[in-house]
């Protein structure tokens, strides 16, 4: 199917020519030329606002990224309100982790708390959860190490990184995870609750912060992409494509 639009029940998700699969929901890219006056121009979906200390810079290899402030409040996020996410969702991030303050993008201010959802950057936290708005039961997702035995921190410190989890709507936990730390795929493990179904639910999105309450990411955002669940030969072209952008 590589070099062919396609669809993915339904959803309309199209890539070919090792290309990124065009994304439904959000795609962020290009700070340098897309971050203005605290606003970051989507090339998919709507633009969020960023409050606090921002600054825009390049990498070696040409790539840029938004400079999240490191001031002792902790106070640089993003935000996008009423953004939809459906049951079954990739999302892909490529961060650089400074310090031990993992990046959070988050689907309301305390997802533990309220329906929502968020994808975390280390092992400290949950890796991946979404919750189901119907209920109140929580459910985390990680990745499973090498060995298959434990969870496995998706990032390292000072070092640029791609990550991201695609839920599908058939549950399957094989290869549901990607880290260019691990050099691959890895199979997840459901951490709390037991459920892997949920419903679609709409709330304000944080990039990089639980909303401002005090966890808060200091390093360097590259991009952000999320759109519907991706099949898993859709998966390993997104990866393909940040691989090489990102020459890692």
């Amino acid at each position: 199917m590589t070099g062919f639009g396609y669809n993915v029940n339904g959803f309309g998700v199209s890539g070919g020519g090792g290309g990124l699969p065009t994304a439904t929901i959000l795609h962020l890219e290009n700070p340098a030329t897309n971050f203005s006056s605290n606003s970051w121009t989507a090339s998919v979906g709507s633009n969020p606002s960023f409050s606090g200390a921002f600054a825009t810079g390049t990498d070696a290899n040409g790539n840029s990224y938004l400079q999240y402030s490191t001031d002792s409040q902790q106070t640089s996020y993003g935000s996008l309100g009423n953004v939809t996410l459906p049951s079954n969702m990739c999302i892909i991030s490529v961060v650089e982790e400074e310090g031990s303050r993992p990046f959070i993008a988050e689907h309301s201010t305390n997802a533990n708390a309220i329906d929502g959802m968020y994808q975390y950057s280390n092992t400290g936290f949950t890796y991946g959860v979404r919750r189901s708005a119907s209920s109140s039961t929580l459910v985390g997702y990680n990745p499973l190490n090498s060995s298959g035995t434990s969870t496995e921190d998706p990032v390292s410190n000072a070092t640029k990184t791609i990550f991201g989890s695609n839920l599908k709507s058939d549950n399957s936990m094989i290869g549901m995870f990607y880290s260019s730390k691990f050099g691959g795929k890895r199979n997840g493990t459901i951490s709390t609750g037991s459920a892997i179904s949920h419903s679609n639910t709409t709330n304000t999105l944080y990039i990089g912060s639980r909303g401002g309450t005090g966890l808060m990411f200091t390093g360097k955002l590259y991009e952000v992409y999320i759109t519907e669940q991706l099949t898993d030969e859709q998966f390993d072209q997104a990866i393909a494509y940040f691989e090489a952008k990102y020459n890692l």
